[in-house]
């Protein structure tokens, strides 16, 4: 073995190329997708028998983070699917139509977080069914080709092994395929931990520099995605920097039930999930009447 391979600082690190490899099984998933799999069953009994459809005008959102190549026969199969359900829309749609409050139908619209490479096919994918999702990204690893820094990113923001990102032309690249960019903070930091002052400055910059390099980026959604990784000061700086949505990754529909939201600040929910599930869980969710109250919804 040479010099350079028994250095550990220049060995580059592994990265992840499949579902397998970045969601490895555990026994806890396999009992979690047993219980989802009779509670989709009992779901699907119950309507059955249910006068009427309840979730016939509404709009949702859902948000992955990979379609690995090993996903992508299930994830065209998926959309498939769903389109015999949905209308499809695009991210700025499914927002104008959540915010007027005149939803006529039932629309889907697409998101993924953290700008991985891998979310060109899936983009490729979506426009064989004319759908366009909005791309959430950190301007802090997009282009970057340090091995160090990329590792560092991958374990201590996104808390997984390492993957490849996008670069500049991959972003411009996609918005020229009718996709849209939205903001993920700098470099996927947890808002809630911040002071006002850096969430500010944070969000300014992040907004700044999507919008000078694309030319424009109105959307942000917050990392983690949880109610406890948000504030409402946090919320209202998103608005202030110059982004027109913000949304969550917490579960729940448009048009079912009331969103949190006072006109001027919005917030969005979406349907988390990965391309490599099989649909009945996908509806599970998609089709549950409760979600979880936002905490801080009255403050904003």
């Amino acid at each position: 073995m040479n010099s350079v391979d028994s250095n550990p600082s220049t060995v580059a690190p592994r990265r992840v190329h499949s579902a397998p490899e970045m969601y490895p099984w555990t026994l806890r998933q396999g009992i979690r997708s047993l219980v989802i799999d009779v509670l989709a069953n009992y779901q699907s009994f119950q309507q059955t028998f249910q006068k009427g459809d309840e979730t016939t005008c509404r709009v949702d959102i859902l948000l992955l983070h990979t379609v690995f190549p090993d996903e992508e026969a299930n994830f065209r199969q998926l959309l498939a699917s769903l389109s015999k359900s949905y209308t499809f829309v695009g991210y700025m749609e499914a927002v104008t139509l959540i915010n007027s409050g005149q939803i006529d139908g039932r629309y889907l619209a697409f998101s993924f977080d953290d700008g991985m490479k891998c979310c060109l096919s899936a983009a490729a994918i979506l426009e064989e069914f004319n759908a366009r999702a909005c791309f959430f990204v950190c301007p802090d690893i997009i282009g970057e080709t340090s091995e160090e820094k990329i590792e560092e990113f991958c374990r201590g923001n996104l808390l997984h092994d390492c993957v490849e990102f996008m670069d500049w032309d991959d972003l411009e690249h996609l918005r020229s395929a009718g996709h849209e960019i939205g903001g993920h903070t700098m470099g996927h930091v947890d808002l809630a931990t911040l002071e006002p002052r850096q969430i500010r400055e944070n969000l300014a910059e992040c907004h700044a520099i999507l919008k000078q390099r694309l030319g424009s980026c109105d959307h942000f959604a917050w990392p983690f995605g949880r109610f406890s990784n948000m504030t409402a000061a946090a919320v209202q700086s998103v608005f202030d920097v110059g982004f027109c949505s913000c949304a969550s990754g917490e579960r729940g529909t448009h048009g079912v039930v009331p969103y949190e939201a006072v006109p001027r600040y919005p917030i969005l929910r979406r349907q988390s999930m990965e391309a490599n599930w099989p649909k009945s869980h996908i509806d599970f969710f998609l089709n549950r009447r409760t979600q979880r109250p936002c905490p801080w919804s009255e403050m904003i």
